[in-house]
């Protein structure tokens, strides 16, 4: 009876007990990096599209990241401006970044910051082999932009406005304003540049 009494308890106890929680290894994840510095020279600037990860990129990168944290890769580009004050020496451009880490990185203000819970999706390159032609409708500030994007991925934009360009589309507006004088496809609410292109609106 012993051995079998034993044995029950054994088994019972497998079922009662917590199970055994794994122990986490190193710690890894996917951050921010703000003012990522690329020379001018070494960076194809405006003259490929903004979400091209180049190699100049990729080295900064990973200078940024510690030995400790283990670059694996670089996931895309978030934000990419010219940076021309006078204090500097010369010209460069600047990066903001979401790289993936195999090892945990020290989270700085404005330098380096982990994106909790986020799931960051690899950036979506056109295939520039195939042309492709694509018509933008509105030549707001969405559209306008959605059109740059689009042609430096190298897609055949066709930009279509009902209203009229921005310096004859000043002008109506100035009658609208001053003799009441309405054009109904040329006012503060069609025309190029948006609602954003006239002060008073």
């Amino acid at each position: 009876m012993a051995p079998r009494l034993l044995a029950l308890i054994t088994a019972a106890s497998a079922l009662i007990a917590p199970p055994r929680t794994k122990q986490p290894t190193k710690l890894h994840g996917t951050y921010r990096l703000y003012d990522v510095v690329v020379p001018q020279g070494a960076d194809p600037g405006a003259a490929a599209p903004s979400s091209q990860l180049s190699p100049a990129l990729k080295k900064a990168c990973k200078k940024r990241v510690t030995k400790k944290g283990r670059l694996r890769r670089v996931i895309r580009v978030v934000r990419k401006s010219l940076d021309v004050r006078k204090k500097l020496p010369e010209p460069r451009w600047t990066y903001v970044v979401d790289v993936e880490c195999a090892g945990a990185l020290a989270e700085q203000p404005g330098r380096c910051e982990r994106l909790e819970g986020l799931t960051v999706a690899p950036a979506r390159v056109t295939d520039t082999k195939k042309k492709r032609t694509v018509v933008v409708v509105g030549s707001g500030p969405a559209g306008l932009f959605a059109a740059l994007q689009l042609a430096s991925d190298g897609c055949a934009v066709t930009l279509i406005e009902r209203g009229e360009p921005v310096e004859r589309r000043g002008r109506d507006i100035g009658r609208l304003m001053a003799g009441r004088q309405l054009q109904a496809q040329s006012n503060f609410c069609f025309g190029e540049g948006g609602a954003g292109a006239t002060a008073a609106s």
